[in-house]
């Protein structure tokens, strides 16, 4: 391999100015996403992800980067470019993700779960250099769109030599590395463009507040094993990515279905230590394992995110997996701002009820506009909040680089976040962000329908499903089913609501002519808990 100079790493925090405004940041750091590669090759012949039975150590990993990389630079990918990924939770992903990262590109990564109509939308709004997709997606690209294959992907990488690897491209650190894509609250998916800096930042946040820095750098790698259950297309997926290859860890993971019965074989097999999952995760693997009688004792850390996390969730991950019973936590973050912002785990969970941590060190968190109680709309400022909305003017951000979230919370005297609502019309199943309003305009598009409200309905395993009420001022009929069909060509299988509600009268109002839905949603969830009670469905 040709040299290139050590990545370096510290705990000292200082104040920089970051696009103009003072933010807290790392005084040594690492200056470019893909140069964390090269904390990989400390252990090189070691496994770094096991993808079913594949596996690919961490030196035929960074050959198959090297040869995917000249891939992309034969088909003309410059420093900036943007090239997306569109596929499901494949080594092919991984693979892409560093070589793009490496030739100095942009990663655009699309949710695997969209329509056709999602997808090409995506693409005219990021305009990619290339797309690398997998036969799914690809059957979904319009007619004559050329891409590289996961086929390709996956050639490239098992016919790769040893060869020397070329430094990465030259970038500076707030030069873009990364655009993911979040529901937006007025109608289609916003890209959040996202830095090297935001990237390495999210990072280093985790490394330092589990001890893998020390006063000579990181850590030599402990090798843990984590299992990776979320899209490589959100940044929680992302961030997984990443710390495996910072702490030389080992990243498994199953395809397909989240199925329980595979995925506890995967953990037993491999042993996996680390697991990070949205709720409804944990509580389905928690309903097999206490159903199965299994022991999972190497599994000791259970990261829970993506949206609330319910009391009785932590208390049955507590139950069932007593080896992770210090290590049982919870994070807060979103796209725009990188990931994670908030942490905590163990006793300091258990001991405040709905808290979501404390902010991690380069985050900053304040309420604006608080309450008498103290609550209010929570503000971000760190080096990870995205660049901007790629093609939006809009982003919620101020000129000294605060991020309104969206959430309604507040923050106790020792620091720790708690999270009591939502300013912004999103509704979150099973970790997936889903925009009212994009659901909304797909229905009204119906010619049965005269008025459309979509809400977010209580679901014990999901969190929340969609609920869509709908009015029309015909006799006729409503045929739901021909309008869910009608909505499967147009949204994500995840978007297309599970229950519907005929109202026989048009939708409420308030004096300004705004539909009030959280009259709906009350008299629906009471009408829905009236029904239980009496022991319907």
């Amino acid at each position: 391999m040709i040299d290139e100079d050590p990545v370096c790493w510290g705990n000292d925090i200082v104040t920089e100015d970051v696009l103009g405004a003072p933010t807290r940041v790392f005084a040594m750091r690492p200056r470019h996403a893909g140069d964390l590669i090269l904390e990989g090759r400390r252990r090189a012949k070691e496994t770094y992800v096991v993808e079913d039975s594949r596996r690919l150590t961490f030196a035929d990993h960074e050959s198959g980067v090297a040869a995917v990389r000249d891939r992309l630079r034969a088909a003309r990918v410059r420093r900036g470019d943007r090239v997306m990924i569109a596929g499901a939770n494949r080594i092919e992903f991984i693979v892409s993700f560093w070589a793009i990262l490496r030739a100095g590109g942009v990663v655009v990564v699309g949710n695997a779960w969209w329509s056709a109509a999602e997808l090409q939308s995506a693409i005219e709004v990021t305009l990619p250099r290339c797309i690398i997709a997998d036969q799914r997606r690809a059957d979904l690209l319009t007619e004559n769109t050329e891409y590289l294959s996961f086929d390709e992907i996956r050639h490239l990488t098992e016919t790769a030599p040893q060869q020397p690897d070329a430094p990465a491209a030259s970038i500076h650190e707030d030069d873009p590395a990364l655009i993911v894509f979040t529901s937006g609250t007025t109608g289609h998916a916003k890209a959040a463009e996202l830095s090297h800096r935001a990237v390495v930042s999210t990072l280093q946040n985790f490394l330092a507040v589990t001890g893998r820095i020390s006063q000579s750098g990181l850590a030599p790698g402990t090798g843990s094993v984590s299992l990776l259950s979320l899209p490589l297309f959100h940044v929680g997926g992302i961030q997984q990515l990443t710390l495996a290859m910072a702490t030389g860890g080992r990243l498994v993971f199953c395809t397909g279905r989240f199925e329980p019965a595979r995925v506890v074989a995967m953990l037993a097999q491999e042993r996996v230590h680390a697991w990070a999952a949205v709720p409804s995760m944990v509580s389905r693997l928690a309903d097999y394992v206490e159903a199965t009688a299994t022991r999972l004792p190497d599994l000791y850390t259970i990261n829970m995110g993506g949206g609330p996390v319910p009391e009785h969730v932590k208390a049955r991950a507590r139950t069932a997996f007593p080896h992770a019973l210090r290590g049982i936590g919870t994070t807060w973050g979103l796209t725009e701002t990188g990931g994670a912002v908030t942490s905590a785990a163990g006793s300091a969970v258990a001991a405040r009820p709905g808290t979501v941590g404390r902010p991690l060190p380069t985050c900053e968190v304040r309420v604006a506009d608080s309450e008498s109680d103290g609550s209010g709309e929570l503000l971000v400022r760190s080096p990870s909040v995205m660049l901007r909305y790629l093609g939006d003017a809009n982003a919620p951000i101020d000129s000294d680089r605060w991020l309104r979230t969206g959430d309604i919370g507040w923050v106790d005297d020792d620091s720790f976040v708690y999270i009591t609502d939502r300013s912004k019309d999103i509704i979150i199943r099973g970790g997936e962000n889903i925009a009212a309003a994009h659901v909304e305009a797909a229905i009204g598009r119906s010619l049965q329908i005269d008025e459309v409200a979509v809400v977010g309905l209580p679901h014990d395993d999901l969190g929340e499903e969609v609920g869509a009420v709908v009015f029309t001022h015909s006799d006729q009929v409503v045929d739901i089913e021909a309008i869910r069909a009608g909505l499967r060509a147009t949204l994500a299988h995840f978007e297309v609501p599970s229950r519907w509600w005929i109202r026989p009268e048009p939708l409420p109002r308030n004096a300004t002519g705004k539909i009030i839905k959280a009259a709906l949603r009350s008299e629906w969830i009471a009408s829905l808990e009236s029904k239980v009670a009496q022991g319907g469905s």
